[in-house]
């Protein structure tokens, strides 16, 4: 029996070992092949649907022209780029997460999964399939293709949405291709010539496309659109509670993600204009730190306000009252952090750069974080019901957020896998009210001045941020600038954009994954923004 068993392993591993062969070796006689023959035998095996063979032999072509004159590439490498499409919508499409799963763990790059973990990135493709219901795959182009990575973009329609998608899909550029990253959103055709003659048709043609969302359970949420000083269209769809199905109002409150982020950034800035601290100050000689490392004696304040400042991660337990529950062990931490590049060399979006301007707002003000954004931000602003909420505690009309579980089949509260409170970098709590008095507030320059205002809304291209000013995210729409900030987390998708040029401001809040995002881009459609 013994002899039997080491004879069925071995059998076992003999036809592994061929499986392998097969995947990752040319076919018998491939090498032979001039590179136009094999793209030729590639075409023969796409049409058949052969997808694998295709894949194989399309890069076999694309490694052995690398050094040619090759005038089929570019379509090689588009049909290429076809066929990992063809895969990704399908699994999407497939409305199944085992299908999915599976899709991710032999598709994805071993590299993206070691950074978010299969079961993490299985639940997102998961979630974005129970939001678009299914794509339908409308085409797929080459942007580049560099350092052994192939950069795509891929247009879909949702069904769901109705809306069209633009998918910023990058992939290994080897057999077998591997998806290194993901991006899906929205994309409308920009209209810069659009003139809106009939604002209020315009707006109930806008909501009652958020009621469409809203029957199909994609869109939960409020919505403000704003002409200068005059709010065009509020309105407020979904559940607040799907347990308790508690209606979501226009004044209820929902998480606002990484849009703390600009509160953050004002308070800061506040305290430039005092007098209190210099934009080109050196962290370590405004904090308390023994022994500070190298590379984070270099951080400026003006680097971690633009994201350029290239610390590493900083784990710092919340406190009750304020940020964190052991200040000194924060600081011993801080001292210690490590540096992902030279301070002021290039952009990498960095909530813990954020976290760190709170504790330098507590060490130049002697109070705690949320007292100073209340009293400077908040009450300055108008925002009576902005704050940053302990969720430990009840709280009165706050949303609860909502991502769809895959494995599960039903939708999933963040009450458990988010902090129980807000703090400098994100997770705070507002209403589209509120962010709208924000942002008249900040146009207004009633929280800094014209001259500070203009330099928070400037990108800081001499960074590295091409798209980041002080604590704002900076979009150019047909040549017009567009300044605000989004939030992402599950169950969180919310955003405010100020659009300078036009004098709109927008203000999406949704307590499901993904939900603000074909509601803003059909604002855009519609209003020519």
């Amino acid at each position: 029996m013994k002899n039997q068993n080491q004879n069925v392993s071995r059998l076992h591993l003999a036809l592994f070992s061929s499986l392998l062969l097969s995947l990752c070796a040319p076919t018998f006689g491939d090498e032979q092949k001039s590179a136009g023959e094999l793209n030729n035998l590639a075409q023969r095996y796409s049409s058949k649907g052969d997808a694998l063979n295709a894949q194989r032999h399309f890069q076999q072509a694309l490694d052995l022209a690398a050094d040619e004159n090759c005038s089929w590439c570019s379509e090689a490498r588009s049909t290429l780029t076809r066929l990992l499409s063809d895969k990704l919508v399908n699994a999407i499409n497939s409305q199944n997460y085992a299908q999915i799963r599976t899709f991710t763990s032999s598709t994805i790059a071993d590299s993206t999964l070691q950074r978010l973990g299969l079961d993490m990135y299985a639940g997102y493709l998961s979630a974005e399939s129970h939001f678009h219901g299914a794509f339908t795959l409308q085409s797929a182009n080459v942007l580049n293709h560099a350092d052994g990575v192939v950069s795509s973009e891929v247009f879909v329609n949702s069904s769901n949405t109705q809306m069209p998608y633009r998918i910023e899909m990058s992939y290994t550029d080897t057999f077998p291709q591997k998806i290194t990253r993901i991006r899906i959103r929205a994309h409308v055709t920009d209209s810069p010539d659009t003139v809106v003659s009939d604002v209020p048709a315009v707006m109930a043609e806008l909501s009652a496309y958020i009621d469409s969302l809203a029957s199909k359970d994609v869109f939960s949420g409020t919505v403000l659109v704003a002409k200068d000083n005059k709010v065009l269209l509020e309105k407020a769809v979904g559940m607040a509670s799907k347990r308790f199905k508690a209606p979501i109002n226009i004044n209820t409150r929902f998480n606002l993600g990484s849009m703390n982020k600009m509160f953050t950034s004002v308070a800061i800035l506040q305290q430039v204009e005092a007098g209190k601290l210099k934009l080109s100050d050196k962290l370590v000689d405004v904090m308390p730190l023994e022994e500070p490392g190298a590379e984070l004696a270099q951080v400026q304040i003006q680097h971690l306000l633009s994201h350029t400042s290239g610390v590493g991660s900083l784990s710092c337990p919340m406190g009750e009252l304020t940020t964190t529950a052991d200040r000194n062990d924060c600081l011993a931490k801080l001292a210690k952090i490590g540096s992902n590049f030279p301070a002021g060399t290039q952009y990498r979006y960095s909530s813990d750069g954020m976290f760190i301007l709170g504790l330098v707002l507590e060490q130049l003000t002697g109070l705690s974080y949320y007292d100073v954004v209340q009293q400077n931000v908040f009450n300055k602003a108008a925002m009576p019901d902005t704050a940053s909420l302990d969720l430990q505690f009840p709280v009165e009309n706050a949303a609860i957020g909502y991502s769809f579980h895959g494995q599960q089949n039903q939708w999933r509260n963040n009450l458990f896998i988010h902090d129980k409170r807000g703090g400098p970098a994100g997770g705070g709590y507002s209403t589209v009210k509120d962010l709208f008095h924000f942002a008249q507030a900040l146009m207004n320059h009633e929280l800094l001045s014209q001259a500070m205002t203009k330099l928070a809304m400037t990108p800081k291209k001499e960074f590295g941020a091409s798209n980041y000013g002080f604590g704002f995210i900076l979009w150019d729409r047909n040549g017009k600038p567009v300044v605000g900030h989004n939030g992402s987390f599950p169950g969180v998708s919310s955003q405010m954009e100020m659009h300078l040029s036009s004098g709109h401001t927008l203000v999406v809040l949704s307590n499901h994954s993904f939900g603000a995002d074909p509601v803003l881009a059909k604002a855009h459609q519609l209003l020519g923004l």
